[in-house]
């Protein structure tokens, strides 16, 4: 089965506006719900959406957004691990923290990020789509 990592504002995007997703990545989730793939949810984006949140920048409800992910057969939620952690270190490129845990993750898993962040695209560390 085909693996997705999604970054945060995939899933808000996915969740709120799929309009706002690229063509790539709406069919990422088109391929989840036909139960070709499986969408990753790293943990460390729920703690990035709580943080949006708080800060005004994005309007959802936290608590809705973590059920409507435990409803979806296709969401598997992430946790982070210290293996995984420990390939950020080889990921001088990318600047953000976040980013890093979000790509490490979908390095460990041979998957494919669901991104829109051009760093992160631009490192070619794993293949993306959007």
């Amino acid at each position: 089965m085909k693996i997705y990592v999604a970054d945060t504002h995939a899933l808000i995007f996915y969740l709120s506006d799929p309009a706002r997703l690229g063509s790539r990545a709406r069919n990422a989730f088109v391929e989840a719900v036909r139960g070709e793939a499986e969408i990753v949810l790293p943990v460390i984006i729920f703690a990035e959406l709580i943080f949006a949140v708080e800060r005004g920048r994005v309007r959802l409800d936290v608590a809705s957004v973590v059920q409507q992910v435990r409803d979806t057969s296709f969401f598997q939620v992430a946790s982070l691990t210290l293996e995984h952690l420990l390939i950020i270190r080889t990921m001088t490129g990318i600047r953000e923290l976040h980013d890093r845990i979000i790509t490490a993750e979908a390095l460990a898993r041979q998957g494919v990020l669901i991104t829109r962040d051009a760093t992160v695209r631009k490192s070619g560390i794993v293949p993306t789509v959007w």
